[in-house]
């Protein structure tokens, strides 16, 4: 698991933040940015993790992209509603609620199973998710970006980057992982036509 931080527009690229601490700085040479006009106006953030799970990429998309298993690996997450459009097309829309708590989510841009971009937003946390996913020795590597807008959804998202507890950022592409191996491995899982494991 690998995990990088950038932040632009909360403190001095030269130096440690003073408000989110000593160990979140700014990459050298980063101009300081902030979004001034539109709902997400204020400074922005980007949070990057990555991991690699075994099983091909089709599968893991499919994992991804189905709304009605969220709440098996995204923290909080209790059901998703107002569903518009295909997973598979720009423009799709739909809801995810945090208990009481709705999040508006937009598909920005979909390549099946290598690419998906969404906009979300939410009382804490908004922003965009931008995920890709490659063939990496017979599994699939996930990049995934965050990019948040506001300085409340800055802050949020640096303690959603501390750790590996579930709701983390990482907590959650970990639960991730281990929910799609464990089903690749289960033979009553595999989707019509997918060959069964190899015993021997």
């Amino acid at each position: 698991m690998a995990f990088q931080l950038v932040l632009s527009g909360i403190t001095d690229a030269r130096r440690p933040s003073s408000i989110l601490g000593p160990d979140v700085v700014v990459k050298p040479g980063n101009p300081l940015a902030f979004v001034r006009e539109g709902a997400h106006a204020g400074p922005m953030a980007t949070f990057r993790v990555t991991t690699l799970v075994a099983a091909p990429p089709e599968r893991v998309f499919a994992t991804w992209t189905d709304p009605d298993r969220f709440p098996e690996w995204i923290g909080g997450v209790t059901r998703v509603t107002d569903r518009t459009g295909s997973i598979d097309q720009a423009g799709s829309r739909y809801t995810v609620w945090f208990g009481r708590m709705a999040s508006p989510t937009e598909i920005l841009a979909v390549e099946r199973p290598w690419h998906i971009r969404t906009r979300f937003g939410n009382a804490i946390l908004k922003g965009e998710s931008d995920v890709r996913f490659a063939a990496e020795g017979g599994g699939t590597r996930i990049h995934e970006e965050f990019m948040t807008r506001g300085f409340v959804s800055a802050v949020f998202g640096w303690i959603f980057s501390i750790g590996s507890y579930r709701g983390s950022f990482r907590g959650e592409l970990e639960t991730f992982r281990r929910l799609v191996e464990r089903e690749t491995t289960e033979p009553g899982r595999l989707k019509p036509g997918e060959p069964k494991p190899r015993g021997d």
